[in-house]
């Protein structure tokens, strides 16, 4: 599982090096249909008649959302002025994800992805909020 979450990480950084994203939103919205998918689907209309399907088909039900988290990090890494804060800020929120995780021992694995979906809207907020206000600086300066 630890490689399966780095390889998943180097291929968006890879993505992102190869590919410029321009429209951010369009992976938040995947991220949360993603998310929201996982959230609905009960793990046992996972047990299909194959293992390697079985297997095949729960890795990218579980791999998918991270991918694309990391797709937006690393654009946002990528575009950040102030590389050491993003980092920090980072690194802070797989803190407090490792702190959720234990949560999840109370409410179950599925429902943890609620309070991930609540940080990933945190997330998209700020970022639009950024973004309009770097926009508004644009057309001052302009």
């Amino acid at each position: 599982m630890f490689f399966a979450i780095l390889s998943s990480v180097m291929l968006a950084v890879l993505v992102n090096r190869r590919f410029r994203i321009r429209r951010i939103g369009v992976f938040y919205v995947l991220l949360f249909g993603l998310l929201a998918l996982n959230l609905t689907l009960k793990p046992e209309s996972l047990l299909l008649g194959s293992g390697v399907l079985r297997y095949v088909v729960a890795s990218v039900l579980s791999f998918a959302p991270v991918f694309v988290a990391n797709l937006i990090f690393s654009n946002s890494f990528r575009d950040t002025e102030a590389a050491d804060i993003g980092f920090a800020s980072n690194l802070l929120g797989v803190m407090v994800g490792g702190m959720l995780e234990y949560f999840s021992m109370l409410v179950g694995y599925r429902l943890l992805l609620v309070p991930v979906m609540a940080f990933y809207a945190l997330a998209l907020f700020f970022h639009a909020r950024r973004a309009s206000t770097v926009t508004q600086a644009l057309a001052v300066a302009a």
